[in-house]
């Protein structure tokens, strides 16, 4: 349950809180707090207690939340523009529209969120954990999911324009009608997954792993494949690259 009185000494404002927090490291329980749509930019709430707390269009402009607990709760409409995420959990919260535009949310733990239409642009999620998430239509720009972990993630309809997914797992996941234009993809694991009407065009494919993996009606023009295995792969009716070198390695 939320401390009554931090949340009194919140309302003074971004300046005595940042202020009372460098002169006293105590522990942060904001835990079920109603803080929706609270100005909280540029707030020091690292490693605090936000679970189950309500921060639906909330403004968390460059906050720093580095290391806090926020599973399960409510960040619906939320910005998080340039903010410090990095071993953040959202396990199982609502980020339905949230803004996570060129924030830091490296090594972050976001399992089973619900991320539909969130924006992700440019934002940092090395070795971020999104399995089982649902990033239905979300917008991820130049985002940089190198070595994450996307097993049975739902990205139908997502924009990955210029992504980096190099050694990141999506196995099993769904990325049906995805645009993966000039994305990067050296080791990425395509393992079992839906890929059909995936956009892929000018991606840099690298020993990437298509084992299992449905690519019916998928867009690998002007892609050249490099030692990729589409090993059991579906390819009917794949728009593929002249000269497509398409033998499993083992």
């Amino acid at each position: 349950m939320a401390n009554r009185e931090q949340l009194a000494l919140m309302e003074q404002g971004v300046d005595v809180w940042n202020a009372w927090r460098q002169r006293y490291r105590i522990e942060i329980d904001l835990s079920g707090a109603n803080l929706s749509k609270t100005n909280l930019a540029f707030f020091d709430l690292r490693g605090a207690n936000l679970t189950r707390v309500d921060l639906s269009l909330a403004n968390l402009y460059q906050a720093d939340l580095q290391g806090a607990d926020l599973t399960r709760a409510n960040v619906i409409g939320g910005i998080l523009v340039g903010a410090n995420l990095q071993r953040t959990s959202f396990l199982g919260a609502n980020l339905i529209g949230t803004k996570f535009m060129a924030s830091n949310l490296q090594d972050a733990n976001l399992i089973g969120a619900k991320m539909t239409r969130a924006d992700m642009s440019e934002a940092n999620l090395i070795g971020a954990n999104l399995s089982q998430v649902d990033c239905t239509e979300v917008t991820g720009i130049g985002v940089n999911l190198k070595m994450a972990k996307l097993v049975n993630a739902n990205l139908q309809y997502a924009n990955l324009q210029r992504v980096d997914l190099r050694g990141a797992d999506v196995s099993r996941s769904n990325l049906n009608r995805a645009i993966l234009v000039e994305a990067f993809l050296g080791h990425t694991n395509f393992t079992n997954a839906q890929l059909q009407e995936t956009t892929f065009r000018k991606a840099r494919l690298r020993k990437t792993i298509f084992v299992g993996a449905d690519l019916s009606r998928a867009n690998l023009e002007k892609t050249n494949p490099t030692l990729c295995n589409f090993e059991r792969a579906t390819l009917t009716d794949t728009v593929m690259p002249e000269s497509a070198h398409l033998k499993a390695i083992a």
